[in-house]
């Protein structure tokens, strides 16, 4: 398909989800657009104080004689010097002498626009050029937040002269409104935070005045562009609150700017009234992914923890919404600090430390169990980080967590946590909404799917993301229904998809029981996605019947006739799948850690599959799939046995 095909596609699905009052609000940004085009505002800085977010210089100074951030810092250093990128998982080819290095895609050499007015370059359709987000993530500019935190801890000017040149060049390449780099909110306002970052631990006094100035400035032009395309209506998800944040931190930190006072406002009463929207009143997030609700959870964090040191805190609800969602959180934590990978998980964060992703949950877990002074949401696993800086450490070491049923019926996650011989098992159940708001952005059609961890050992597993907008067909793949740990109904998706950040039809959750007895837990709902196609429910049983047994039962309601289904279960490309004495085993090694037994009349097969361990890269993985007929009415059982010991016999 052609880009400007896409692009007519895209608008003719994006308006169909459309109310009449965004139609209105868009009409009206597209027409304050072409008047940015046509007369560029003019942004009023002057001249003033780079002011500091307090405590950070301090939070750095304590952690210098941790090695391993240490380490973690000069490695980013390093790669940095070089040229050497490493992003999202991926080394980035070599850039030291690119002459464009802010505007050249680092997987297809191709240059996104440099001089053209930011909101005609077509970003989600670019044949050619790749996925944006790989040019937005170096233009995030969060690789500077631990080179800065380096000078620091060790007294060497040298990170710091690298900060300064960096932050230079950027401007150089990068006025405001123009180019590749201006037209997505959530881009501007983490930029907002890395440069407030830099400069607050390098110091006012390390920045040259007329480095100085162009700061202000750009840092002026990154508010007025927020407060001007809010991201409203269908678009207001945790793009918003990142808006909002930015605007906020703008507002305490560089009150001196024209619209600083205006941009307070917005930014504390947004948050505010956003925080209930974001994170349903269970605590789950309302994007229906573990990884994007921990996004939002920094902005207000970091919110939080800057409008208490600055005198103007964000009201105590605010705090009892973040901490709510850091129980729903560690709920769907394992022993070692994993959670499930649900929706989309694009490895985005608002603070940076390291070059490999990974951990940011239980990172931001723990952050909130720090501000909020609960040690009983200390999460296991969580890495040193440059978070610590910013929200300090607990005081108390992570206690064991509890095992039991942990319904949240607002995001519609079961999770059940059990000890099975000194073994931990974790099962997590999905059946809630698709997503949030109208397009339901970061939501995948796995209405009814199944995760496992075993031992802090993820063993059934979702596909994960890959791809946003470079790879429509791949972006359709990760999302896809039979890509699911669920029933998928004659090769179909549980919920229509009508762009790549966009769906129609989608399927509603039943929950019909839940019993949360620790011997005998039972969950049991259906959903109605094939309803419009076949006539047909979806129900699907998860019940304890054994000391170390969870039997699946799934079954296909409604009037119609026999047809093709195939229950699939992604095993982590860690592990491997075996089979013996009638049952699949699921390995580490030599150890079993799952028995997967089938009853009924789908035949088995193991497939190759893809899973995505960060954004943009994947690696093969074993599906087991039990495919063949069932008609209405019929049911097929499938036994999931932990296993609890080393070796299988």
């Amino acid at each position: 398909m052609s880009g400007a095909l896409e692009r007519i596609t895209w608008l003719r699905n994006r308006l169909a989800s459309m109310s009449g009052p965004e139609i209105v609000h868009r009409v009206r940004e597209q027409a304050l657009r072409q008047l940015g085009k046509r007369r560029p505002p003019q942004v009023e800085a002057g001249d003033g104080p780079l002011r500091m977010i307090p405590g950070l210089r301090d939070g750095v100074l304590a952690l210098k004689d941790d090695p391993v951030l240490l380490s973690e810092w000069r490695e980013v250093y390093e790669r940095a010097q070089a040229g050497r990128f490493r992003f999202l998982g991926l080394d980035w080819p070599e850039r030291a002498n690119d002459p464009n290095p802010w505007h050249r895609d680092p997987v297809t050499g191709g240059l996104w626009a440099r001089d053209a007015y930011c909101f005609d370059v077509p970003y989600r359709h670019a044949p050619g050029l790749g996925d944006v987000k790989f040019v937005w993530e170096v233009n995030r500019l969060q690789f500077l937040q631990p080179i800065a935190a380096l000078a620091v801890a060790t007294g060497d000017p040298a990170p710091a002269r690298f900060c300064l040149e960096t932050l230079a060049s950027w401007l150089d390449a990068n006025p405001p409104f123009r180019g590749v780099n201006w037209p997505s909110g959530i881009e501007l306002a983490l930029r907002i935070v890395s440069v407030t970052v830099v400069t607050s631990l390098l110091g006012p006094d390390a920045v040259p005045a007329d480095l100085r100035l162009r700061l202000r400035a750009s840092l002026a032009a990154h508010g007025l562009w927020l407060a001007r395309f809010p991201s409203l209506h269908s678009s207001a998800n945790n793009h918003r609150v990142a808006e909002l944040a930015g605007l906020y931190l703008l507002g305490r930190l560089m009150p001196d700017l024209p619209d600083a006072k205006a941009w307070l406002r917005e930014g504390s009463d947004g948050l505010v009234a956003e925080a209930s929207r974001q994170i349903l009143a269970d605590g789950w997030g309302a994007e229906q992914s573990p990884t994007y609700a921990a996004l939002t959870l920094e902005w207000y964090l970091l919110a939080a923890v800057v409008g208490e040191r600055t005198g103007t805190p964000l009201p105590a609800p605010v705090l009892d919404v973040i901490g709510k969602a850091a129980d729903a959180l560690l709920a769907v934590t394992d022993r070692a600090g994993n959670q499930p990978r649900i929706g989309d998980d694009d490895d985005s964060a608002v603070l940076y430390s390291r070059t490999e992703p990974g951990g940011f949950v239980t990172s931001l877990t723990r952050a909130i169990a720090a501000v909020t002074g609960r040690a009983d949401r200390v999460p296991p696993g969580a890495r040193p980080h440059l978070r610590d800086a910013v929200f300090g450490r607990p005081a108390a070491d992570p206690a064991p967590l509890a095992p039991g049923v942990v319904h949240l019926p607002q995001g519609g996650i079961t999770a059940v946590r059990e000890d099975v011989g000194g073994v931990e098992a974790l099962w997590v159940l999905d059946h809630g909404p698709l997503g949030f708001l109208a397009i339901a952005a970061h939501g995948h059609a796995d209405t009814l799917a199944l995760w496992l961890h075993v031992d802090g050992s993820p063993v059934l597993v979702d596909a994960g993301t890959y791809a946003y907008h470079g790879d429509h067909d791949s972006r359709d793949a990760f999302r896809a229904t039979r890509v699911h740990n669920t029933l998928c109904l004659e090769d179909r998706d549980s919920s229509e998809m009508t762009g790549a950040f966009n769906w129609g039809a989608r399927a509603e959750a039943t929950v019909h029981e839940l019993r949360d007895a620790a011997a005998s837990w039972r969950i049991d709902a259906s959903h109605d996605g094939y309803v419009p196609a076949f006539g047909l429910t979806h129900r699907r049983v998860l019940e304890k019947t054994g000391d170390r047994t969870v039997r699946l039962v799934d079954r296909l309601e409604g009037q119609g006739s026999v047809r093709t289904v195939a229950i699939g279960f992604l095993v982590h490309p860690d592990r491997t799948l075996v089979e013996r004495d009638g049952a699949f085993v699921v390995q580490d090694g030599d150890r079993g850690l799952l028995a997967i037994r089938h009853e009924g009349p789908l035949r088995p097969r193991q497939v190759r599959a893809w899973y995505s361990p960060a954004f943009g890269s994947r690696v093969e993985a074993v599906r087991l799939v039990f495919e063949g007929e069932m008609a209405p009415g019929a049911e097929v059982r499938t036994e999931l046995t932990v296993l609890s010991y080393p070796g299988v016999s």
